[in-house]
């Protein structure tokens, strides 16, 4: 997730090592998240907003909205899984005065350029953030991790998985470590999950919370490929420091990159 001040679209280009400035974003909110589906890029825009940019001729064009908007505008993730987005998130709906929270799931298809709702999670993961594999080394499907919803016990970490083929949940083995604002990378159907920021008790808003330079690894149930040489289940942990992390999507791969300030 980045925050969006005017709109700008920079794009770099990794032969001559170059800037440059290309069209606008027409719609200037306070969040995005984008995807590429076949080398298109979707925007998504305060968690409702659909447009898509066309790098062949620089330009924009408005598609159809997300039916519903996450709680707060923000509290949703987006990947690409066979050629169509896949949004998931914290819903809520108002019935006063009381107000319910669902782990809703949104699919995009961008030929038809419609919207369809899969199958609601079984509990909320709260700031989640998702990684997906691609069917080469493990099976097509969406992780969700984050914290599990629940105002009434103690933080709860998640790793909800959500199958697209079968429009099905089921949980599987949850982060080791309670923490936010961390970034997932994919890299040969493996998980990483990079820094964040961990606590005793992040749902207190008195708690102490700290920044990580944790890197976790998930290797999914029924993995054909070859782990890595160094394997980082438990963890690989460096100096503290603050620490940034961004994620971004492309061609289905969620791509991160960690920064160290003293």
């Amino acid at each position: 997730m980045e925050r969006v001040t005017f709109g700008i679209n920079e794009v770099y280009d990794t032969v001559t090592d170059s800037w440059s400035t290309k069209a606008s974003l027409p719609y200037k909110g306070s969040t995005v998240q984008a995807n590429v589906v076949d080398d298109k890029i979707f925007v998504i825009i305060d968690g409702q907003n659909l447009y898509m940019y066309d790098p062949t001729n620089d330009t924009w064009t408005k598609k159809a909205d997300l039916p519903e908007t996450p709680t707060g505008g923000a509290l949703f993730a987006s990947t690409v899984v066979g050629g169509k987005i896949i949004v998931t998130g914290d819903f809520s709906v108002e019935n006063p005065p009381n107000v319910y929270r669902y782990q809703k799931v949104f699919i995009y298809d961008s030929k038809a350029n419609r919207w369809s709702e899969g199958k609601t999670g079984p509990v909320v993961v709260q700031f989640c953030v998702v990684g997906a594999t691609t069917g080469i080394y493990a099976a097509p499907k969406v992780y969700v991790l984050g914290l599990v919803y629940d105002s009434f016990s103690s933080v709860k970490v998640a790793n909800q998985v959500y199958d697209p083929v079968g429009d099905s949940w089921l949980s599987a083995k949850a982060l080791p470590t309670n923490r936010v604002d961390f970034g997932v990378a994919v890299v040969d159907d493996i998980l990483y999950v990079i820094g964040g920021y961990t606590s005793t008790d992040l749902a207190s808003i008195g708690g102490t919370v700290n920044s990580s330079a944790l890197t976790e690894q998930y290797v999914p149930t029924g993995y054909t490929g070859t782990l890595p040489l160094v394997n980082l289940t438990a963890s690989e942990s460096k100096p503290s420091s603050t620490y940034y992390c961004g994620c971004i999507s492309f061609n289905g791969w969620n791509c991160c990159g960690s920064f160290f300030l003293s």
